[in-house]
């Protein structure tokens, strides 16, 4: 079994993403597991549901008997960031990833709410719907006092109330918040952790939600 929050906290606490790119964080992560290969696992990156050779595996541990591609009403999203699993698929793990910085002018963590929700609701998914032994919602965001906007205008889709409560409060708050990790309006709680700065003008946090069996 691997301890797989766990693992990702290892790699957060020594990771140096040189470019701030996402797709360099999940190659950095991936990396971090390749090591694990050597006691049967596998170290996939960008694996669909419904991809030929894990598809019917998921169908299995869901007692489905048909075998049409998944849609939205299955799964949240169709794309695994991160998966890993055993050779014989007895064990399963996954970690949908963001890395989001400022790079031109003010912007808002809550500009991307809905992305970290889904990313959350769908490895909720994984464990409730798949039975994925461990899976893991991880954001890392730029939280940078001086390019923080102070004052936003919700989307349509979103409620300042649910704003404020991802953040924890109003400006300045310590960063706590929760958010939707479910289908029936069950909310997770989670904390924004800091992370080692090691860029001027960059200050780091992230948040990781865990769902397991």
């Amino acid at each position: 079994m691997i301890d797989f929050s766990q693992e990702i906290e290892k790699c957060l606490k020594k990771l140096h993403n040189t470019n701030n790119k996402e797709q360099n964080f999940q190659g950095r992560l991936y990396a971090h597991f390749l090591p694990f290969e050597k006691e049967g696992y596998v170290v996939e990156m960008e694996t669909s549901v419904n991809d030929e050779h894990l598809k019917p595996i998921l169908k299995k541990r869901m007692s489905a008997t048909d075998l049409n591609d998944f849609k939205k009403e299955d799964f949240r999203k169709i794309e695994i960031d991160l998966l890993i699993y055993k050779q014989d698929y007895s064990e399963l793990y996954a970690a949908e990833l963001k890395w989001i910085y400022n790079r031109t002018g003010h912007w808002n963590v809550v500009d991307h709410l809905e992305e970290f929700k889904a990313d959350a609701i769908f490895c909720h998914q994984l464990v409730e719907k798949a039975h994925f032994n461990e899976t893991c919602s991880v954001v890392v965001y730029d939280f940078d006092s001086a390019k923080r906007i102070e004052h936003y205008r919700p989307r349509n889709t979103e409620t300042q109330q649910e704003k404020l409560e991802f953040l924890g409060g109003r400006y300045p708050a310590t960063y706590h918040g929760k958010i939707i990790a479910d289908e029936h309006g069950g909310k997770t709680f989670f904390k924004w952790i800091d992370l080692k700065d090691y860029t001027k003008g960059q200050d780091y946090k992230y948040y990781l939600i865990k769902f397991n069996q």
